[in-house]
Formats: C-alpha cells, sequence, structure tokens
C-alpha cells in the first residue's frame, strides 16, 4: 500500500470514494463539481494536506486536513469565487442549502467552549473492500507526520455523532474527545483532539468508511 500526496489525477477518485463513502455530509449536497473545485484547491494549498492510499494502481483511499481551516476557506473563495457562484447559483432558491451554509459560516467565526488546535484533519474515507485491513491506521498516520513536519503537535476532528464507525476508529486511534457541537440543528458532532507524538495503535484492524466531519 503506497500512501502518498495527491497529484491533480487522483482527484476525481477522490470525490468518487468521498460521494460513495461521505454521502451523507452537507458537502455532498453541494454536487461532485464542487467537491472538485474543493480538493483541487486543498492540494494546491500551502497549509492544506490532501493523501491517497494506492493499491496496484487504484485509489482505494484518502484522507485531508488543513493546519488553519479560516485559511484554507479564505484560499479556497479567493481562487474560485466565480466557479463556485456558477455552481451553486442552481442551489440558490434550495432554502435547506442556504440555512447550512449560514450554519456552517456561523460555526466556522465561533470558537468552541473548550480550546481546541486550530489544525483539523478534515475528512476521511476508505473503499469498502480495504477497510479493516489497517488502511485508514496507515492514512492517520501519515496526516500525522504531515502535520508534524509543519511544525503541528495536535489536531482536531469533527465527527458527526450517527457516524458510529468513523467515531470508533478516532477512539481507538487514541483521539481524546474534548466536547460536543452543534453545527447544524438537530446534528450533534463529537470534538476529538490528537496529539501527534502519541504511539498509534499497530494492529491495522482499524477501519474508517464514512465522513467525521461537521458538514
Amino acid at each position: 500500500m503506497d500512501i502518498r500526496k495527491t497529484s491533480d489525477s487522483d482527484i476525481n477518485s477522490v470525490c468518487k470514494l468521498h460521494e460513495e463513502y461521505i454521502n451523507s455530509g452537507f458537502l455532498s449536497s453541494l454536487g461532485t463539481t464542487f467537491s472538485k473545485i474543493m480538493y483541487r484547491s486543498l492540494g494546491d494549498f500551502e497549509k492544506g494536506i490532501l493523501l491517497v492510499a494506492e493499491h496496484e494502481g487504484e485509489v482505494v483511499g484518502f484522507i485531508s486536513g488543513a493546519e488553519k481551516v479560516g485559511e484554507f476557506r479564505k484560499h479556497f473563495l479567493k481562487n474560485n469565487f466565480f466557479r463556485l457562484v456558477f455552481v451553486l447559483l442552481p442551489k440558490v432558491f434550495n432554502i435547506a442549502v442556504i440555512k447550512k451554509i449560514l450554519e456552517t459560516e456561523k460555526y466556522s467565526k465561533n470558537n468552541l467552549e473548550n480550546p481546541v488546535p486550530s489544525a483539523e484533519l478534515l475528512s476521511m474515507a476508505v473503499r469498502e473492500g480495504f477497510q479493516g485491513k489497517g488502511v485508514a491506521n496507515q492514512l492517520f498516520e501519515k496526516l500525522c507526520i504531515e502535520f508534524q513536519n509543519k511544525g503541528i503537535n495536535e489536531f482536531k476532528i469533527i465527527a458527526g455523532n450517527k457516524l458510529l464507525k468513523a467515531n470508533r476508529f478516532y477512539l481507538k486511534m487514541g483521539c481524546v474527545k474534548v466536547c460536543e457541537i452543534e453545527v447544524h440543528k438537530g446534528e450533534r458532532s463529537g470534538v476529538y483532539t490528537f496529539k501527534t507524538q502519541v504511539s498509534l495503535p499497530k494492529d491495522g484492524r482499524v477501519s474508517s468508511g464514512q465522513e467525521n466531519k461537521r458538514d
């Protein structure tokens, strides 16, 4: 299994995995084109991390993160504003979508009750046939190394309470749940933190195929 940084040719595979295994999140509701713009932008962002797990030439998993999500948001909007307007225009009259966009924006401007790191694991997915085989562990460990290389010793993860696999995965990896938040009305999420110096499990049997995120 090769865990590596993404190239532009990997973006379609990353988005396909996102759509298949992170299909209940808000981001997925914005469509494939939006996802492609976002992940391509994250891969180009100096303070972003986008890694894939490749097996025999096929992308079977990915993980993403950012040093500061707020800075990535600004980078994303600044460099893709007109494309995003075009992509999101058909959804302008969808009240549910507009409501979630406003809720997400409100969350991004508010500090959490408990102080948490600004660095964040944003999303992760592993193809079904490769879950439970240590691929998620390898992706998580590589993300930790990338954060450490950037001088970051701790990051946060926000996992929807309904994503049972994801929550079990983060707890088994040694993440600490510090609080719960409600980004979107009626949808609770756990906030976890992880110190990159912590020794990771070596059993290679943890699986994660779902989004950990607030959206």
